[in-house]
């Protein structure tokens, strides 16, 4: 059925109980506090990879190893979890299960490259650079054209199956500690320069990420993501499966915009208020993803009587 977008509006407002984000104070100082910071992400697709490593396809990427575990909010001083980081202190959100009661820690994307998971992980396939493997694990899920030891070459969507819980430090932020500006592409520039590659994209960042072959593009929960309706957030403040209105800058009429849209991601460089949108796949998406950088609102949405008794109802929870 039509409505307007009054009507809309209306049966919003008696529906739902609608709560706008405070605006904490994320990572970027440019964004101040009281708004939100958008940026956008997408999928990579046909990125040139093998199957088996060779002189050119030197650098993997992993499959989950066996046990990974994700605790939603280990709390370390209770036994939860396995640990804090050792820099930044935060409790380790991914941990190997032990199958005895215990966790263990996994080891940095440094370690992983010394052979720490040998044996433990399969190497699902190989890149031809470092860099290409930092771009694809920032976007999260992507496609491949994966090329066989007969030639012959295979599409294959690889998704996001866990990470090893170690701080993400983002290649920006690395270049900006060291006080370097690069001239022309950062590919470029690494591909050329292979020892600042290692140091920069897998000395000085801990984290990587696990993959396990798909047949669509998902979110964190496994559920395929939608173009300009699904979005990457910090789950400690605004959780995963929260239905969200937008209001964010249209720079083409100077008016904002509204759009409604559910979190169904999670990133590493997202934290506090800062919410990537989603924006396909593709180079048209790979555009259009590096065009976002807005201030704007976000209001989450609850149904009334969200928590309420059901009437009639025997609860089957264990006193």
């Amino acid at each position: 059925m039509n409505r307007d977008y009054a009507t809309f509006v209306k049966r919003a407002a008696r529906g739902f109980d609608w709560y706008e984000s405070d605006g904490r104070q994320g990572n970027d100082g440019n964004f101040k506090p009281g708004t939100t910071r958008f940026t956008g992400y997408y999928s990579p697709t046909a990125v040139d990879a093998s199957a088996d490593p060779s002189g050119v396809y030197r650098y993997p990427v992993y499959e989950a190893p066996e046990g990974l575990t994700h605790f939603e909010n280990p709390k370390p001083e209770l036994g939860q979890g396995c640990g804090v980081d050792a820099v930044t202190k935060a409790p380790i959100h991914w941990c190997i299960d032990n199958k005895d009661g215990t966790y263990s820690a996994l080891p940095t994307r440094e370690q992983i490259a010394q052979g720490a998971l040998d044996g433990k992980s399969r190497k699902i396939a190989y890149f031809r650079s470092l860099y290409d493997v930092s771009s694809f694990m920032l976007e999260g899920a992507g496609s491949v054209k994966l090329r066989q030891k007969d030639g012959s070459i295979e599409t294959v969507v690889l998704n996001v199956a866990g990470k090893n819980g170690r701080p993400n430090n983002m290649i920006g932020d690395v270049l900006k500690c060291e006080n370097k500006k690069i001239k022309g592409s950062l590919a470029a520039y690494y591909a050329s320069h292979p020892d600042e590659a290692y140091r920069d994209t897998v000395h000085y960042n801990p984290s990587t990420v696990f993959y396990q072959q798909g047949v669509s593009y998902e979110g964190v929960d496994h559920i395929p993501v939608t173009p300009n309706a699904s979005i990457a957030t910090d789950p400690t403040s605004i959780p995963t499966g929260t239905v969200t209105l937008l209001n964010v800058p249209a720079t083409s009429t100077c008016k904002t915009t509204s759009s409604i849209a559910v979190a169904q991601d999670i990133g590493g460089r997202i934290k506090g208020a800062h919410i990537d949108r989603y924006t396909g796949a593709g180079l048209a998406a790979a555009r259009k993803a590096e065009s976002f950088s807005d201030l704007g609102l976000i209001f989450m949405a609850v149904p009334k009587g969200a928590g309420s008794p059901v009437p009639d109802c025997v609860s089957k929870v264990a006193n």
